[in-house]
């Protein structure tokens, strides 16, 4: 059965183009499932039958740990130390005599289940994929070991790494690590012309160490959501709009570090204008979305962000 819904899909995917069919099984189906009984006693224990496999990549040079990689899914919820728990849950635990760090994704609905297992690549496996290709680029991130897949539960699983998030030393500080500002936007600079793209560059996703002789070492995390254009460099136009991510505010350190990624890439004064623009734009909108949700709070926000630019 699994192979006949396959190959359905497979289909489907081709006539419709991929996006368009995960579009409509996500709108329709559901809905499909739902006009009568037969429907409902044929079609839902298929699905999920398909879904509940379990599915297993380990990198090589960890091997020997696939027998206990295979029990994490039942051991994640009483092992190690919960190092984060919101949408998703980060632990930092033991597997077979080493120490890694495994992040559980959400669970997902049964139908988004059925999407990530025939249609497109599950979180995890892009985070896992993107580690290998950031590495292989140079990059510091967290050195993959494995991706799992448990009926709707994804877990993904790295080495530990003793980096502080970036986000302590310039922006939950005052006054900012003024050292680490320059090197933090000619590492920005690398990225781009490098051509990665991280879609959520935000100071809790950029780690940092201090190296023997004095440098900064930035790493990536949470890169599950990432865009490669290598060998080319990223599009400007797609780097102002990833500037706008750096830092929820646009004040000084975000003018600094926007001033040493423009100086390393050699852009020009309109160039940093228009980042200036664009990161204005970004706040305004993203004041409005949050205004609907929390106004009263929200409204104080904004309030202070106009101050802010009629003294910049």
């Amino acid at each position: 059965m699994g192979r006949i819904i396959r190959a359905g899909v497979s289909l489907f995917c081709l006539l419709c183009g991929r996006f368009v069919a995960e579009t409509l099984f996500l709108l329709i189906v559901p809905r499909l499932v739902k006009v009568g009984s037969l429907t409902v006693e044929i079609i839902e224990p298929t699905l999920r039958f398909a879904v509940m496999s379990i599915s297993l990549t380990v990198h090589s040079d960890f091997e020997p740990l696939r027998a206990a990689l295979l029990r994490l899914p039942s051991d994640f919820d009483s092992s190690g130390t919960l190092l984060y728990n919101k949408r998703n849950a980060v632990r930092r635990l033991e597997c077979g005599g080493r120490e890694v760090v495994a992040k559980r994704f959400k669970r997902l609905s049964l139908w988004r289940a059925v999407v990530y297992r025939f249609l497109r690549r599950s979180k995890a496996q892009r985070a896992y994929d993107n580690a290998l290709q950031l590495l292989s680029l140079g990059f510091l991130t967290p050195q993959p070991v494995a991706w799992l897949r448990d009926g709707r539960y994804y877990f993904y699983v790295a080495l530990p790494t003793d980096g502080v998030a970036v986000k302590h030393e310039m922006v939950g500080c005052s006054p900012p690590n003024a050292a680490m500002i320059n090197p933090y936007g000619r590492f920005v600079a690398a990225l781009h012309e490098r051509g990665v793209l991280h879609c959520d560059l935000n100071p809790t996703n950029v780690l940092f160490t201090t190296t023997p002789s004095g440098d900064f070492a930035f790493e990536l995390i949470d890169i599950n959501r990432m865009c490669f254009y290598a060998p080319r460099p990223v599009p400007r136009r797609v780097c102002i709009r990833n500037l706008c991510t750096l830092f929820w505010e646009a004040d000084e350190v975000f003018r600094r570090v926007v001033a040493a990624y423009a100086e390393a890439r050699g852009w020009s004064r309109r160039e940093v204008d228009e980042v200036w623009r664009a990161k204005r734009r970004s706040n305004a909108a993203y004041a409005c979305r949050k205004m609907l949700v929390h106004p009263v709070k929200h409204l104080r926000w904004w309030r202070e962000q106009r101050r802010k630019h009629a003294n910049a």
